[in-house]
């Protein structure tokens, strides 16, 4: 499993917005103090939502070298 910080948030161009916490699968963000926060780095699904819902651009997302180990099951 990744340690890499994947997921970057930067708080001078972050509104509070909260598109991240709305469209984020593994529940990764927060907004305290009317900015965007990670809160579990580990449950994120790389579906990388939350950088192209990020109208300011505030989130940087880079797909960590060899993934997280997140794997999907259907059923």
């Amino acid at each position: 499993m990744s340690t890499e910080q994947f997921i970057k948030i930067d708080i001078e161009r972050c509104t509070g917005c909260g598109r991240c916490v709305q469209v984020c699968p593994g529940e990764c963000f927060i907004v305290k103090n009317k900015k965007g926060e990670i809160v579990q780095l580990e449950a994120c699904l790389e579906c990388e939502a939350c950088s192209l819902v990020c109208r300011p651009d505030a989130i940087q997302f880079s797909y960590p070298k060899g993934g997280t180990g997140v794997a999907y099951q259907w059923g």
